[in-house]
C-alpha cells in the first residue's frame, strides 16, 4: 500500500499482520507476504499493473484476510511474482491447512456457543453410511498400495501439485473430517494409486468421476468434527 509523506512523497505502506487469530489461517497469509516481500516487495498497485486482476482492496485481503482467497487468485498472484514450483507447492499446502483450520474453528465455535439458530443436527443413517462408504474406499486404495505410512504419501504427493501435510492425512483416514477440497483428495488418489501400480506392477487408473460420487455425497457441512465414522474396522 502506498500513501503520501512529507512533501508529497510516495511511501509504501506496511500491509500489517494477518487479520486471524495464530494458527494455520496465520501462517498461510504470513507466507504469502514473506512470498511478496522476496520478490521485489511491490505495492498493492504495482501487483495489480503488473498483471494480478482485481482491485487494491482485494489484494490486501488476500495478503491479510480475515477471509481466505481463492485459489485461483492466489495463484494469479504467484504467477506474477515469477515464483517458483516450490514455492507455489508450499503456498498450496499452507492454503490447504488453513482451510482445514476454519471449518474446524466454525464448528467448534457453533458447537461452543450452541447456536440455536442453526444447530447441529444428527446425521441420519443414510448419510452415516455414506461417509463410512468414502472411508472404506480411501483406505481400501491405501492397503491396495502397501499400507504406505503418512510421511511416505506425504512426501510422495509433491509429484501431483501438492504436498499433503501429515496431519491433514490422519484427519481423513481416522474420519475427522471429509477433505474440504477435491483437488486435493486427487492428489491423494493419484499419490496411493501410483504407489499401488509399484506394488504390483499394474497401469496406474483413477476414476475420476467415482472419487467424485463418493466425495460429494460424504462431505455435507452438517458434517462435525470429531464424529466417529470409521467404524468400518479398518485401521489407519
Amino acid at each position: 500500500m502506498t500513501s503520501r509523506g512529507q512533501g508529497g512523497v510516495m511511501v509504501k505502506r506496511s500491509l500489517g499482520a494477518p487479520k486471524v487469530p495464530r494458527g494455520p489461517q496465520y501462517d498461510f497469509f504470513d507466507l504469502l507476504q514473506g512470498i511478496v516481500r522476496r520478490h521485489g516487495d511491490l505495492s498493492l498497485s504495482d501487483l495489480v499493473a503488473q498483471g494480478v486482476r482485481c482491485s487494491r482492496q482485494v489484494l490486501h485481503r488476500v495478503l491479510v484476510g480475515p477471509d481466505l482467497p481463492s485459489r485461483p487468485l492466489v495463484a494469479m498472484l504467484l504467477d506474477v511474482l515469477n515464483c517458483s514450483d516450490e514455492e507455489k507447492k508450499a503456498v498450496e499446502g499452507a492454503l490447504l491447512r488453513a482451510q482445514e483450520d476454519r471449518i474446524r474453528r466454525r464448528r467448534r465455535d457453533q458447537t461452543m456457543a450452541g447456536d440455536k439458530s442453526n444447530p447441529a443436527q444428527p446425521l441420519r443413517r443414510t448419510q452415516l453410511l455414506r461417509i463410512k462408504d468414502f472411508q472404506r474406499e480411501l483406505h481400501q486404495l491405501r492397503a491396495a498400495a502397501g499400507s504406505p505410512s503418512f510421511r511416505d504419501i506425504a512426501a510422495r504427493s509433491g509429484q501431483y501439485g501438492l504436498l499433503l501435510p501429515r496431519s491433514t492425512l490422519g484427519d481423513w483416514f481416522q474420519g475427522q473430517h471429509i477433505p474440504s477440497n477435491f483437488d486435493a483428495l486427487l492428489v491423494l488418489v493419484h499419490t496411493l494409486e501410483a504407489m499401488r501400480s509399484a506394488q504390483d506392477g499394474s497401469e496406474t487408473r483413477v476414476d475420476l468421476e467415482k472419487w467424485r460420487s463418493l466425495w460429494a455425497a460424504a462431505r455435507p457441512e452438517s458434517v462435525p468434527v470429531g464424529r466417529d465414522v470409521s467404524g468400518s474396522g479398518l485401521r489407519p
